[in-house]
């Protein structure tokens, strides 16, 4: 509900960016198949996600070793978030196998304007309706940052979500050409 979707959008078309997804499109199709196998194992459920992570992972690095700009949607940080602690402190490691990032862009939104934006949202799950428990949101931010500060992640830049879409985007753009 932060707003990750309209930006990537924004982003893709203002920098011709490839835009990579985890899980990945082919995955997409079979999610509820996928999320049902592993689902009865959060290890299995945190590796299964992972798995996916390093392939864009592997994906982005070979089309920026090109000269391709490229987006992902969400990187190691989100399955480690989402993850029980005690599967996150165990996938954790893995993490330094990953391809690191240029740039993360973590997008930042009061809760109740997020809560408003997920409920109005066609498609939102009750997965998406409980992050808007207070206790969750704030265990979920917290694990972000715990995780984001992990090399993998490369400079983290924080962007107001809460502000127009074309003022986002500008944002953004600005982090990114703070790079050089």
């Amino acid at each position: 509900g932060a707003g990750k979707s309209t930006l990537l959008d924004g982003l893709s078309r203002a920098l011709g960016a490839a835009r990579l997804s985890t899980p990945g499109e082919a995955l997409r199709a079979v999610r509820g198949a996928f999320d049902a196998e592993l689902g009865a194992s959060p290890l299995a459920r945190a590796l299964g996600y992972l798995g996916t992570v390093a392939a864009a992972g592997a994906r982005a690095r070979a089309l920026a070793d090109q000269g391709q700009d490229v987006l992902i949607d969400r990187y190691a940080a989100s399955t480690l978030a989402y993850a029980p602690p005690e599967v996150a402190d165990v996938v954790a490691p893995l993490l330094a196998h990953l391809p690191p990032v240029d740039l993360t862009l973590w997008l930042e939104l009061d809760d109740a304007a997020r809560a408003r934006r997920v409920v109005a949202r066609a498609g939102s799950t009750a997965d998406d309706r409980a992050t808007l428990d207070p206790a969750r949101s704030a265990a979920l931010r917290a694990a972000y940052d715990r995780y984001l500060a992990h090399p993998v992640h490369g400079p983290r830049a924080r962007v107001d979500a809460g502000a127009a879409p074309d003022a986002v985007l500008a944002a953004a753009l600005r982090c990114r050409a703070a790079l050089g």
